[in-house]
């Protein structure tokens, strides 16, 4: 067969219906291919799971279905990959860890498949700006089975996996081709915030490609990702600071202490249940002569009181890109400047605040309890992470129903619903 370009093709597409076996970006606009309208993002999340609160990231102006689908087919549908990229902190606010709960995407009412046909939904991390090239790493993948009652709706898809602080998400979704099914990605024109990528080597895409270079810009795919943020990283105001305040210091704290308050605004407890917080780590930067006059703690909103390092280092200098997270190596076990993770000289940090609030200011503080040297704390922040929040399933007791006018005798007894 003669090959056709796609801008080419694109614009045939606009008069005359697709040809089996001719390949193509663009559905027909047909009867079939009625536009709906749905609700705000997240609707369909809402209705699959008891989502609660969550945050909702799309690109996506409305999630209406407009008449016109996007794939490339051959009349039914070929190999695809449809990806949105969202930079999690720079357009969405999310400074910390990203829990995925569900992925959702509009299919073109057009679509129809003689049973069910499965398409994959993945999700991965990749460093922020660097889609379409740069490392994708895998953290959550689940299979939706379509079934012709689904066109022209919006799909929500349970997912698994969290985005680490400071990347990027990349949501895929998958078809392979099969030549009983013809499924079209569900878009509109009513607008987006961000491009839209396909990789269909059959359409002359064999990478990740904006819709824009294959003349399809003008439609946006709905696709949307619903989650929670699990970590919050706040760092300490007023770095950086002197230390001591005045002077060079002497003990027990002369000219100090120097502090450093973070401010979390979340409400909840530290400890292992699900839904409380865990501290997931505490990272310093500190410029200092002789490390081993430094005793450097932390103090929970309530007043509980935790030795980080107190007179390690002996006349080594500074504490750089220093971590303190439990499970790692004693502090006492490293030498200045102390880069890398280790676990608090007193121990574990989450057992000894557990129960505490994590509401208010958590205060780095550090006293110089020698004379002769100072130095300056240059930066101070605390990371937390929220444990999973189990779903809790209630299921009701056996309901009589009255099968006489005289007597109640029928029992409708409820299966065991299965977990989400």
């Amino acid at each position: 067969m003669k090959k056709i370009t796609l801008l080419t093709l694109f614009l045939m597409l606009m008069t005359t219906p697709i040809l089996l076996g001719q390949t193509s970006l663009i559905s027909e606009n047909n009867s079939s291919g009625i536009s709906t309208n749905n609700g705000p993002a997240g609707t369909a999340s809402q209705q699959l799971i008891p989502i609660g609160v969550a945050t909702v990231i799309t690109h996506s102006t409305t999630q209406n279905i407009g008449g016109t689908g996007i794939a490339c087919n051959s009349g039914t549908i070929l190999d695809n990959k449809f990806y949105r990229v969202f930079d999690l902190d720079g357009a969405f606010g999310i400074n910390g860890d990203f829990r995925l709960s569900s992925a959702e995407f509009g299919i073109w009412g057009g679509s129809n498949t003689p049973t069910t046909y499965a398409i994959t939904v993945n999700a991965y991390s990749t460093p922020a700006g660097s889609f379409p090239g740069g490392v994708l790493t895998l953290v959550g993948s689940s299979v939706y089975n379509f079934v012709t009652a689904d066109a022209g709706t919006v799909v929500a898809v349970p997912i698994s996996g969290t985005v680490p602080e400071g990347e990027d998400l990349v949501y895929e979704i998958v078809t392979l081709a099969d030549s009983n099914t013809t499924w079209f990605m569900g878009v509109n024109s009513d607008g987006q915030t961000g491009p839209a990528y396909i990789t269909a080597a059959d359409c002359g895409a064999p990478t990740p490609t904006n819709w824009t270079a294959l003349g399809v810009g003008g439609f946006h795919p709905v696709m949307n990702i619903v989650g929670k943020q699990s970590s919050t990283t706040v760092c300490g105001a007023g770095t950086p600071k002197p230390i001591p305040n005045t002077g060079t210091g002497g003990f027990p704290c002369v000219g100090g202490p120097t502090t450093s308050a973070a401010n979390i605004t979340d409400s909840g407890v530290i400890g292992t249940n699900p839904g409380e917080y865990s501290i997931d780590n505490v990272s310093i930067n500190i410029t200092h002569t002789w490390d081993s006059d430094l005793e450097i703690t932390l103090i929970s909103p309530g007043g509980v009181t935790w030795d980080l390092s107190s007179d390690n280092g002996g006349a080594g200098d500074n504490y750089t890109n220093t971590v303190f997270q439990d499970g790692a190596p004693s502090i006492t076990t490293g030498a200045a400047p102390f880069t890398g993770t280790f676990q608090a000289e007193q121990g574990p940090m989450n057992p000894a605040f557990a129960g505490q609030s994590i509401l208010g200011n958590w205060t780095l503080s550090i006293c110089d309890d020698a004379g002769g040297d100072s130095g300056t704390l240059l930066s101070y922040c605390i990371t937390l992470s929220q444990n999973p929040v189990v779903p809790i399933i209630v299921c009701p007791s056996d309901v009589t129903a009255n099968t006489d006018p005289t007597q109640c005798s029928a029992v409708v007894n409820f299966a065991t619903p299965p977990a989400i």
